[in-house]
């Protein structure tokens, strides 16, 4: 936990909740600088860095979000980042880093949160597993019909 003079923490470096996953908490409001950075680590949907503001937020800089394990799926969601209210503002980037080409984020800004939701995902992987599965079921099959390496007659 931070305490923030009355006039708020500034920043201008790099602000990290964890030292691999953590929370952190800063008491009072806070000023992301255009040259801020906030990081957030994932590593699974139930785990991952969390950064709550007791007060008000004002956002710009840099939101990277870094990879520690996570498989990014479509559609999953993490409320990174907890606040009072919000001037209005966003961050002016989004870095996705550990991830591989392909895994996207959109930045959604909620009333009173932030939070980072899969955009995108490579197409080749969900072939690649698709592809898997077809090979195992007609394994499964081949190996189930003994008829299926036999000729049959061919009626006259």
């Amino acid at each position: 936990t931070v305490t923030t003079p009355i006039s708020g923490l500034s920043n201008s470096g790099d602000i990290d909740p964890g030292n691999s996953i953590g929370h952190l908490t800063i008491n009072g409001d806070l000023r992301q600088t255009p040259a801020g950075t906030l990081n957030f680590e994932l590593t699974s949907l139930s785990s991952f860095d969390l950064l709550t503001v007791t007060d008000d937020v004002t956002l710009d800089g840099k939101i990277a979000v870094w990879n520690l394990g996570y498989t990014p799926v479509v559609g999953d969601s993490f409320k990174v980042m907890t606040f009072d209210d919000r001037a209005g503002t966003t961050f002016s980037s989004l870095s996705v880093n550990g991830f591989g080409a392909g895994v996207a984020f959109n930045v959604l800004y909620n009333p009173h949160d932030v939070t980072l939701q899969v955009a995108a995902v490579p197409e080749s992987e969900t072939w690649v597993m698709m592809l898997t599965r077809l090979g195992l079921v007609g394994f499964a099959v081949r190996r189930r019909n003994p008829l299926v390496d036999q000729e049959l007659p061919v009626p006259a």
